[in-house]
């Protein structure tokens, strides 16, 4: 079994229960994880909205970009371990 994933019961052919499938589905602190990585984005542009310096935001919203990286490369890495 895979360390983001688990087995789970599932309805065999005819509808009746006893087949096993395996499904990975997300560890929950992956997710949690992803769902920081995406809020500190979220923050930082939003503080780079309010930034005088143009300098300061482009290096605000290249930072917020890179979270949002980060979280869609362990979202895909999560989908492939789906399959």
């Amino acid at each position: 079994m895979s360390p983001m994933g688990c087995c789970e019961l599932g309805r065999g052919g005819g509808g009746k229960m006893g087949s096993i499938r395996n499904r990975v589905t997300p560890d929950p602190e992956l997710a949690l994880l992803i769902s920081r990585w995406r809020g500190r984005a979220q923050e930082l542009l939003t503080q780079a909205e309010k930034m005088l310096d143009a300098d300061a935001r482009l290096t605000m919203q290249e930072i917020a970009a890179k979270y949002e990286v980060l979280a869609h490369r362990v979202e895909q890495q999560v989908g492939k371990a789906d399959k």
